[in-house]
């Protein structure tokens, strides 16, 4: 089996993880378990800086394929339900 990146969406030859401006971060990735990855690693890196996420200011955007849409998955930060929006 081939072991896959831990998320990331395509463009070119490389992968864009976030997107940064000020102190808003965007998160992306193709598919769940690689989201899931990227929030663990994020997670991670904000203990070890001494760095909180603001929960109540973070917000979930899923795109979804056609086949996906009555899926329904729940965003967790540290076992507090993330808000999903259209």
């Amino acid at each position: 089996m081939e072991r896959r990146g831990w998320g990331g969406i395509k463009l070119g030859e490389g992968k864009i993880y976030t997107l940064s401006y000020a102190d808003d971060v965007v998160l992306m990735a193709e598919e769940e378990q690689d989201m899931r990855a990227i929030l663990n690693k994020l997670e991670r890196y904000l203990e070890r800086k001494g760095l909180e996420l603001d929960e109540e200011k973070t917000k979930v955007m899923r795109f979804r394929k056609r086949r996906e849409r009555n899926k329904k998955v729940d965003w967790r930060w540290k076992r507090r339900k993330l808000e999903k929006v259209k």
